[in-house]
């Protein structure tokens, strides 16, 4: 390279040094205020720290402020903007902002995205190899101005939380740990690297029915077991079904058991804040209405796009009518295209599943006793046919 390239290297580098994202203000008169340029510092006694504090409390690398772009899952479109996150080195905790930071317990990787309902981050336990997820949900999501049951809504938040965290079952990513701290609530997760299931029908286009019935079938007996331990799923949309591995496009998991619905609408985040297809009519416009009913609902909307890599319910329409009238009225069809090779059972069941009147759908038991589901779809020879021997 030319002494004049590396000059102008040089110059480059210098310039992205320069640049500063954030500023520490000091809160004792020794210590001056530090503009922050780097993408990593790290407090503490040693001398090769940014921060250099001489004092008993503080560890030899107490503690690492990082910040990057934001990170998005492999096959979603990139997020604007950036993280800041701390990782506690020390050996007697960090505070922050008055409150001691779960760093103790979870060394805090990267941020990975923000979820329905707060940051989620990758993080390893202390003197653990395993990674872990950790979901930071703040004690204001709780609290809406348009009603008044605030403390009613945590209560009954900390009671799921305690009846998840007793769920065991394969199918289902477990809830490890929950932190209470005076501002966030800290939910921590078994951790899955294998992509969700849109991202998988996006890679294979569409499931071949009898791939399809394997992978509902794991689906169903999973929202089975969760409805007769008295819970549900709430808000089921195809990005919390994540794969079990990379070698099988059968084996799921799911994540946000019976969490989501019970965050506070206006303090929700991304696709949460809108109306998803997978939501039923009586479950839209602001009407927040969440049992077991409508996952079953969802599980029709969820079946239709494994089998045809299409959504039943979706915008722009050649008839001009918008997502809501679309769910409201149930309109929908069986495309051709797609569904020409499709059994009759299988299609019979997702109308069941998106049935208008709540009460008239299969619950979760009946449709694993369905002839599509067991594998003996010949038993139903016309759509119009009656399942009540089988569903009953």
């Amino acid at each position: 390279m030319s002494r004049k390239k590396r000059t102008s290297l040089k110059k480059k580098n210098s310039i992205r040094e320069k640049r500063i994202w954030g500023i520490l203000y000091s809160i004792s008169p020794p210590i001056q205020d530090l503009e922050i340029s780097k993408p990593r510092i790290t407090i503490g006694r040693a001398k090769v720290c940014a921060i250099t504090l001489n004092d008993d409390l503080i560890s030899k690398f107490h503690c690492q402020i990082n910040y990057s772009k934001v990170k998005t899952p492999k096959g979603e479109k990139p997020k604007a903007g950036y993280s800041i996150w701390l990782i506690d080195k020390s050996t007697n905790g960090v505070w922050v902002n008055g409150q001691k930071d779960i760093g103790k317990e979870y060394k805090i990787i990267s941020p990975v995205l923000e979820g329905g309902y707060g940051s989620v981050y990758l993080a390893k336990e202390n003197n653990q190899k395993d990674f872990v997820v950790i979901k930071k949900i703040d004690n204001n999501c709780f609290y809406d101005a348009k009603q008044l049951d605030h403390e009613k809504n945590k209560i009954k938040f900390q009671e799921t939380l305690k009846k998840i965290e007793k769920i065991d079952h394969n199918n289902l990513i477990k809830l490890k740990k929950v932190i209470n701290t005076e501002e966030n609530i800290y939910l921590v997760f078994n951790y899955l690297n294998n992509g969700d299931l849109t991202n998988r029908i996006l890679e294979k286009g569409k499931y071949s029915e009898s791939e399809a019935r394997i992978l509902f079938k794991n689906l169903i007996e999973t929202i089975d077991y969760l409805h007769k331990n008295e819970t549900f799923i709430g808000v089921l949309t195809p990005e919390i079904i994540l794969m079990a591995n990379q070698d099988s496009d059968t084996d799921i998991c799911l994540s946000d058991i019976g969490i989501t619905h019970l965050i506070q609408p206006s303090k929700r985040n991304g696709y949460l804040k809108i109306v998803t297809n997978t939501r039923p009519p009586e479950s839209i416009e602001g009407k927040e209405i969440y049992n077991k009913t409508v996952d079953i609902w969802a599980l029709g909307v969820i079946l239709y796009f494994i089998l045809s890599g299409d959504q039943p319910f979706k915008e722009p329409r050649i008839d001009g009518l918008s997502l809501y009238k679309q769910i409201n009225k149930v309109k929908f069809s069986f495309d051709p295209k797609e569904f020409s090779n499709i059994s009759i059972a299988a299609k019979n069941l997702i109308r069941r599943m998106l049935h208008i009147i709540p009460e008239s759908r299969p619950t979760a038991s009946q449709i694993l006793k369905h002839p599509w589901v067991i594998g003996k779809p010949n038993l139903i020879k016309y759509e119009c046919e009656d399942l009540e021997e089988f569903l009953y």
